[in-house]
């Protein structure tokens, strides 16, 4: 967050989304999973912290509902997965089963992570 700090004036509003652990102790399977794919990603508390650190005063952090993901995310991706499956090539094969290993790990561990936007004020 601290890149951007110079971009806005003082009293400048961001909103910035980011994802983030909403438990300090997630399931292990979970934290196993973004340890390879985002091993830096912090706690809303920590993430808030290192806001402020940077020069931001943190107005609200607001959580994405797991419904969005499913609704607007996953659901049509899962759909389009299905749709090219039979003709998938290897590489495409191979991003099936990534998708699919990362929307199992969601539908377990939804309550443990997921985006987070911080609305911060440059002070």
């Amino acid at each position: 967050m601290q890149r951007w700090r110079p971009l806005l004036a003082q009293g400048g509003v961001a909103v910035i989304s980011e994802a983030s652990w909403w438990t300090d102790s997630p399931a292990a399977a979970a934290r196993e999973y973004w340890a390879s794919g985002y091993p830096a990603m912090g706690t809303e508390a920590t993430n808030a912290a290192h806001a402020r650190e940077a020069g931001f005063a943190v107005l609200g952090v607001h959580r994405l509902p797991a419904r969005a993901w499913w609704d607007n995310y996953y659901g049509p991706r899962l759909r389009r997965m299905e749709e090219l499956r039979e003709t998938a090539d290897a590489a495409m094969r191979a991003a099936i089963r990534e998708t699919e290993a990362e929307v199992a790990m969601f539908r377990a561990h939804a309550e443990d992570y997921g985006y987070s936007f911080y609305v911060l004020r440059a002070v």
